[in-house]
């Protein structure tokens, strides 16, 4: 084995739990750089499994960014 290369950064996660009517109690997660912008979104049921929901994700976000 060979390591190539190692990167390391610290993140954030902003958690957010919310009721919804289509999928009922879901977890909506947020990954932040060190300066705050979002890297990555991540949407979970209440079982912990991921939802690929474009539409819903997108609500979500609009939902959290008006609260």
């Amino acid at each position: 084995m060979k390591l190539e290369s190692k990167t390391s950064s610290q993140s954030t996660v902003n958690s957010y739990r919310i009721i919804t009517e289509s999928h009922g109690p879901i977890v909506y997660l947020e990954y932040l750089n060190e300066k705050g912008h979002i890297i990555d979104e991540i949407l979970r049921d209440e079982d912990g499994n991921d939802i690929s929901d474009p539409a819903l994700l997108e609500d979500v976000q609009e939902f959290i960014d008006a609260n």
